[in-house]
């Protein structure tokens, strides 16, 4: 990674690869090919825009019980969904439009409250790796077939007559 963050300084360098933590530590722009076609072209940050939920997991010292009524709690905020995951972590999402510093900052004046410690806070699993998976389901949504003449046998009439 170091000697293509290095030549890629002065050049521009095409990397193929699914380990998408990579290309986030080197790159600067991004394309995504899918299916043989370019379904983004464009800078790391517009990417990461892109992405359209907006969520963290709060990983907070408490019981069961005191998680359970600070999810609850946090329906209190507009725009605020919160669940546990099966680790006990507390998962929150927002809505479009709310300020995700004032959400957060609502949400830890609330974790204090309910005297919670908060352990770690993560913004996403890998915020690259989202974004990509969502670029495939959009592509995938908008219902482009590759037309392949290998799935199903056609007769002459039906491809005409093409060149040899």
């Amino acid at each position: 990674m170091d000697l293509i963050r290095q030549l890629g300084q002065t050049r521009t360098i095409v990397v193929a690869t699914h380990i998408l933590s990579d290309i986030d530590q080197v790159a600067t722009h991004v394309g995504v090919i899918h299916d043989g076609r370019m379904i983004f072209c464009g800078s790391m940050r517009e990417m990461k825009r892109r992405l359209r939920r907006d969520s963290f997991r709060l990983d907070l010292d408490g019981s069961g019980e005191q998680l359970r009524r600070f999810v609850d709690r946090l329906s209190s905020i507009d725009g605020v969904h919160a669940r546990l995951d099966r680790d006990e972590r507390v998962v929150v999402s927002m809505s479009d439009g709310v300020s995700r510093a004032g959400a957060l900052s609502q949400i830890l004046n609330l974790a204090e409250t309910e005297k919670l410690t908060l352990q770690s806070i993560q913004s996403g699993r890998n915020e690259t790796e989202d974004v990509y998976l969502q670029l495939l389901q959009e592509d995938e949504a908008h219902g482009f077939r590759r037309f392949d003449l290998n799935d199903s046998p056609a007769d002459d009439a039906s491809l005409g007559d093409l060149p040899a």
